[in-house]
This record gives structure tokens, sequence and C-alpha cells, in this order.
């Protein structure tokens, strides 16, 4: 059945034959007669729903994005799924969606460097690694913006909180909690009854632990994992869990970025999908392994393969790539450090316009930034690209590029417009405030303090600014040219049948009201040749009171100098 393909209309056509049993059947219904039927007006191929080839990036979209979804975000733990529940899509067709997708691909992690030899670790049931990992109010920030109560999504907490996690060496099962504070004393009865939830779950004791030196692993946590009869095994750094902890969090902030829950929720449903994420190295999500373990069945762990030579692997020239932009860092005190759940480490969408070798080692020439003009990318037929910029040639050491190696970058495509609109407009999921009870005051020192009456702020003005006024009863669009006292001289474009042109006027100062200013990563509309444009402000240019604007028209970057009687903020 799958090799078969399922157009709309072939779809259609084949409901229709099944409900009247008139007409030409399509192919794939003779070649197995019986084995389609119709049900709630959807095509199904045995107990597997068909899926129209023009409505597969809708359905990946609804299960992907959808609030109550607990459908994993990999290529091949979707598939996984998917491939029991329905027909027409592949494994293809997923990776082509999901490199769509901004909130997930901008949050993978940076590609690993090169690896010349592997070792291979014998790892059995009951063995554990466990570490902490942090979480800060600015990062909420980052994902959800400054003016969406970011900082009430860790309501009732400090400024930090923190996901201990107990990892499976054999399954990569975890088990997380989260903690308001990372001290012995509070760590050991957490992670007390994380092992036990393991042990209940295997069937089986845990004989092993592996921790970094953090404080938060000596003393009562330690002594708690000596009486259980567990050996503790002390590393500088404790690799084995640190991928399960990178993966977790991404999976949590690609979850904050949809806005599929309150905190508590979305690491509920972090830990669930990291479970049903299929394992390369075992060739089954870690749900189904804890189960076959737990049933007396082995799990084996597969031995990497050496791939072939990365000159065989080069990416072509044409390529859409994102590269990775800042510095491989992580330092905690450096807001600005490598985090792959911040999704600020690789730009946006760009074409790769040359490749050269250094050995079997491909290096990529990639442009360094978005230039200010739009700009044409021409492949010319020798596989180089000619850059033009309205029309014209621009000459060759113009071009902002550089060259990076194959570990700096991934293959992208560009954003789904669709997905981006579903999760802007989708309003975030807040606690409910806790009930504050205002504290008894005496009636006589009620009586003596008297209500603050409100401050008038008074309007602040100054030249070049963009102003609304009335002239001759008329709301008109200015800009200041100079101040005085209790006036101010504007110019003004006046419209009208007869009379249309600029002027020079002075008002009175209490007619005139600035209009609204925008800030940076503000979405607003703006109006270009008569046609409006969903836009991002990306830059502010005092002198002129003027808003640099970029936005993507048929997979092109476009940007503008615009003032602020050109824009109108999208609510």
């Amino acid at each position: 059945m799958n090799r078969f393909t399922y157009p709309r209309k072939t779809v259609d056509a084949a409901i229709a034959f099944l409900k009247h049993k008139k007409g030409v059947p399509p192919g794939f219904i003779d070649k197995f007669p019986g084995q389609y039927s119709v049900k709630r007006g959807k095509l199904y191929g045995g107990e597997l729903r068909v899926i129209p080839t023009e409505k597969r990036n809708d359905f990946l979209r609804e299960i992907v994005y959808g609030k109550k979804s607990e459908y994993p975000f990999g290529r091949d733990s979707l598939f996984s799924i998917l491939k029991g529940e329905v027909l027409n899509v592949s494994k293809r067709d997923i990776e082509a969606f999901l490199n769509e997708q901004k909130p997930l691909i901008q949050r993978r992690s940076r590609p690993p460097k090169q690896k010349r030899d592997f070792i291979r670790q014998v790892r059995k049931p009951g063995q554990l690694s466990i570490d902490a990992a942090y979480i800060r109010r600015e990062d909420f920030e980052i994902v959800l913006g400054k003016n969406n109560r970011a900082e009430d999504y860790m309501r009732g907490s400090g400024t930090y909180k923190y996901f201990l996690n107990a990892v499976d060496l054999q399954t990569g099962y975890l088990i997380s909690t989260v903690l308001s504070e990372l001290k012995a004393e509070t760590v050991a009865p957490r992670l007390e009854k994380l092992i036990d939830e393991y042990e209940a779950l295997l069937g089986r004791k845990v004989t092993r632990a592996e921790v970094d030196k953090g404080a938060e692993f000596m003393g009562a946590t330690k002594r708690m994992l000596e009486a259980r009869g567990i050996k503790v095994i002390q590393k500088v750094t404790n690799a084995a869990i640190e991928g399960v902890n990178a993966k977790m969090q991404r999976l949590f902030w690609s979850l904050v970025a949809q806005k599929r829950g309150n905190f508590k929720e979305t690491t509920k449903l972090a830990t669930k999908i990291s479970n049903r994420t299929l394992n390369r190295r075992t060739g089954m999500t870690p749900e189904d392994a804890l189960k076959k373990i737990k049933g007396g069945e082995e799990v084996a762990r597969k031995t990497p393969k050496a791939g072939p030579t990365e000159r065989k692997n080069a990416l072509k020239v044409g390529t859409k790539v994102r590269v990775l932009g800042n510095p491989f860092k992580r330092d905690k005190g450096d807001k600005s450090g490598y985090k792959a759940y911040k999704g600020q480490h690789f730009g946006r969408v760009l074409p790769i316009l040359k490749v050269r070798y250094v050995g079997v080692h491909p290096k990529y020439l990639v442009v360094k930034r978005v230039m200010t003009d739009p700009v044409e990318w021409e492949k010319k037929s020798n596989g180089d690209f000619r850059v033009t910029k309205g029309g014209k040639k621009i000459h060759k050491a113009k071009v902002p590029a550089k060259w990076v190696w194959g570990d700096q970058l991934i293959k992208a495509r560009p954003e789904d417009t669709k997905a981006h609109n579903l999760v802007v407009n989708r309003p975030i999921v807040f606690p409910k405030a806790p009930v504050v009870i205002p504290p008894r005051v005496p009636v006589r020192a009620a009586a003596r303090k008297k209500p603050k009456s409100p401050k008038k702020k008074k309007t602040k003005l100054y030249v070049n600014q963009d102003v609304v006024t009335k002239i001759e009863g008329k709301n008109v669009y200015a800009y200041i040219t100079d101040l005085r006292p209790n006036e101010v001289e504007i110019d003004y474009h006046w419209p009208g049948p007869d009379d249309i042109g600029d002027y020079h006027d002075t008002v009175d100062r209490r007619t005139v009201k600035p209009l609204p200013e925008y800030e940076l990563e503000d979405k607003v509309w703006v109006t270009v040749d008569g046609k409006q444009h969903r836009a991002e402000i990306d830059h502010y240019r005092r002198k002129d009171n003027t808003y640099r604007v970029f936005w993507t028209e048929n997979n092109k970057p476009w940007n503008l100098w615009v003032r602020q009687r050109d824009m109108r903020k999208i609510k």
C-alpha cells in the first residue's frame, strides 16, 4: 500500500467509489480489494488512515503543534509512531517538514565534531547517571518576550530552578523532578524517590550511580546512596547524562515556545516525549527498552560504525543552511554562552555559494549576514552565484561572505509561516495567581493616610518626532521641525482632491500628540507600495527617528527604513 501515491483527487475518487460502488476505482483499490474502507468521511487502508499528499503538512502541523499532542519532535521517533497510524507520510516527508519549523530547528544541538575513534562501554540495567541542570527566569524572556509576563512563568520561585535528572545508562530512560534549591539536604530525599520509582518500573535494584563532584551529591546524598547499597562513582564531568540533559531541555524549551502549558505541565510532557524518542544505539525508545528488560529480555546496544569520507557527503552549492553564529562557550556567568535550548546559536537560512576541500574535509562559503538592501542570488552554469542588487551586478569583493566547516552549519529550509503564525497568535498559559490577603490596618491609621493623587505625565516632544495633530478639524500625520514654549512647528502632507502638497505650519503644543514608539523585535504591519507586510523591527536610528524592519517574501529577505507613521503594531 505504501508504494502508491495518494493525491487529494485520487483519495476523493476512492471515497466516492467505496460509498456508491459506481465508476472506475483507483488502481490501489483493484490491487488490494476489500482492504480499503471509509470511516467518518476519511479513507483507511486497513487500520491506517490515508493522508492526502496536499494535506500532509497540515496533518504534521496538527500533531506537532497541537496543545494536547504528545508526539516527539525527532524524525525517526515521529516516524516510528506514525507508521502504525497513517499511510502516505514517509520519513523523508517528516524530515522536510521538521526542517521548516523554527522553534525546533533553531534548538538543535551544535553539529558534533569529527570523531576518529569510538569507545564502547559495557552497560547493564540498574546503572544510573544523575545530574542537575539549571534554568533561569531570564531564559523565559528570551523565548516568550519581555512583554508577555515571562517573569510569572516560574511563579513562586527565585531566580533559578533545577531539573534533577536520573538516566538509565542501558536504555536511556529518563526520570526527572524539579527543585527550587540545590543542596544535599534537599536533593537526597527527592533523589531517593526517583530511585524508588525507577526500581518499580525496572523490577530490579539500582546497583551503581554516576555523579559529578558537585556539593549536592556529597554529604546527605552520598550517605543515602551508600545506605541503599548503591556504588557511587564520582567523575569530574558526568558526560553520560549530558546528552540526555541537552535533549530534555531542547524538548522543554520547544514546548515553551509553542505555549503548550504552564511550567509544571511542560516539564512532565518534555520528560514523557524524551522517553518516547528513538534511541539509535538500542534501536527502540527508552519506554520500550524498559518494558523489554522488565519482561526478562535483553537490550543490546549497537556498535557505532565509521561513516564514509567527508568528501562524499559534502553539501552541494545552493543548499540552504543555517550557520552557527555565536562562539561555542559553556560559561554559566555569561548570558550569551552556548546552550542549545536558547535557540540563539543558529542564524537565518542562507545558500551555500562555493565548496572547497582541505584534504577530504569540505569547507563552505556562505553569506556572512543578510545585506541591508534586498539582493538576488542567481545561479550560474558553472555552479557559482551572481549577486545583483536592483538589477545591477555587485562586485565579488563587496559580498559579505565567509568560509565555514561542515560542523558549523546544518541543512535547513525556509520557515513554515503557517506554523509561525499559529504559535505567535496562541496565548501564553500562566498558573493561577496566588490569593494575597492584605494585612489588617487599624482604623485610625487608615484614616490618617490620604490617597495620593496620580501625577499627570507631561508629553515629551522633540525635533523630528512623528506626531498627529488636527488641521481644520481633520487628523493629519506630521513631524516636528522646531519647538517653542507653547507652540510647535510642523511639516505635514495635506491630502485632498484639489489641494495636494506639503505644508509648514505652527500649531498649539497642546494639540500635538506623539505617535506610538516601538521597541526592537516588535511585530508590525508595514505598508510598501500599497501592499502590507508582516515585519519585525531589528534596528533604530535616532538621528532621523527611523526604524529598520525586515520580512520575508517569496523566500527572500527584505528590509526597509520607515517612520512611525508608516507602521502599525500587531496586537
